[in-house]
């Protein structure tokens, strides 16, 4: 349980330094640890229903060129 309006989500395929760059062509913004264990992970605030469906639609875009 956690009482922040974020997650910590890993990328369990492609890399963030696949996804980050191709996320943010698309004007979001994802925030990147810089804790080395982290390294593919990546931090998500819950700013809105739309920004959260728009972060979704993105992912699954973004995946189908992997």
């Amino acid at each position: 349980p956690s009482w922040s309006n974020f997650l910590i989500c890993r990328f369990e395929r492609g890399s963030s330094d696949f996804f980050l760059p191709r996320l943010e062509e698309r004007g979001i913004d994802l925030y990147r640890p810089p804790h080395p264990n982290l390294r593919n992970h990546v931090r998500i605030s819950a700013v809105s229903g739309e920004w959260t469906a728009a972060l979704k639609n993105a992912l699954i875009d973004i995946a189908l060129d992997l």
